[in-house]
């Protein structure tokens, strides 16, 4: 069976989540780094970008490029891809909301910065 399987779906109630309500129990992604950035991504409301997921064995080569670039943009942002996913939406929420981060600060020029001026 591929590794690359389905897209992930929320689904069939066999635990993982991680099937096409078409597709059988053999079709599942089996490397578990990619069965948990897949969930972190359905959890975190992604689920939009395995909309067009193809079949098993069509462009597997591009499955495991957008899984391996998951995994190095998830080790790479404090808290992972879920903290920055929440992050941006709290942003968002407070830009629409006419909130301003930096609402509060005082811009200044640090001293170290008068030496090259």
């Amino acid at each position: 069976a591929n590794d690359l399987g389905p897209v992930p779906s929320r689904g069939d109630g066999d635990g993982d989540g991680l099937l096409l309500p078409t597709q059988s129990r053999s079709c599942r992604l089996k490397a578990s780094y990619k069965v948990e950035l897949a969930k972190m991504l359905l959890n975190e409301g992604q689920g939009h970008l395995f909309e067009h997921w193809p079949e098993p064995g069509v462009h597997d080569d591009k499955k495991k490029n957008f899984f391996d670039q998951v995994s190095r943009l998830n080790s790479s942002y404090p808290g992972g891809l879920a903290a920055y996913i929440q992050n941006a939406k709290k942003l968002l929420a407070d830009s629409k909301a006419g909130q301003n981060p930096y609402d509060g600060f005082t811009p200044s020029v640090s001293l170290a910065m008068h030496h090259f001026l």
